[in-house]
């Protein structure tokens, strides 16, 4: 398990942090935000920055920040360098970085969710139920075929849903 300083001093190190810092146009700037988020990474609960790390989210908790430090107007580097926008980076390509590393984490949550439904037993009802609905393409055609009506069936997928997500 790593610890929260582990946590910061790989991430500071990482290659996701120094693209997002390149949009920034000044090297001087560059610094100047790196050191404002970590200062403010530093102040945050051990507990927090180790479950976000857990969770996979602290490279997008940490883009956001670096967002937050170059556009919002009560940031400390906004107030240090005013508001120039030709100091700044383009606001989509750095929102494209951000939304690159959610994809990332969404991807790792549907691979969990994919193998803990692999993982139930055959006999489990609700895998049954999703299986077949994938078979007869709806729950009406499903609810024809099994004589169970379609709003069962959609409660039976919501469980399936609810457990897979308890799970993860």
């Amino acid at each position: 398990m790593y610890t929260k300083n582990q946590i910061l001093t790989e991430i500071y190190k990482s290659d996701e942090l120094a693209k997002c810092l390149l949009l920034v146009k000044k090297e001087s700037i560059r610094e100047d935000i790196k050191q404002e988020v970590f200062l403010s990474l530093l102040h945050k609960q051990d507990e927090f920055i180790i479950d976000l790390y857990n969770r996979g989210k602290i490279k997008t908790y940490i883009s956001s920040c670096i967002f937050n430090e170059i556009y919002s107007p009560r940031s400390t580097t906004r107030k240090k360098h005013g508001k120039e926008s030709s100091i700044f980076a383009d606001t989509v390509a750095l929102e494209n970085i951000v939304i690159t590393e959610f994809k990332k984490e969404i991807n790792l949550i549907e691979e969990k969710a994919i193998d803990l439904f692999i993982n139930l037993p055959k006999d489990n009802l609700y895998k049954k139920i999703f299986i077949s609905l994938c078979k007869y393409g709806s729950y009406r055609k499903l609810s024809n075929a099994t004589g169970i009506p379609h709003t069962s069936l959609k409660d039976m997928i919501t469980n399936l849903k609810k457990q897979i997500k308890s799970e993860l």
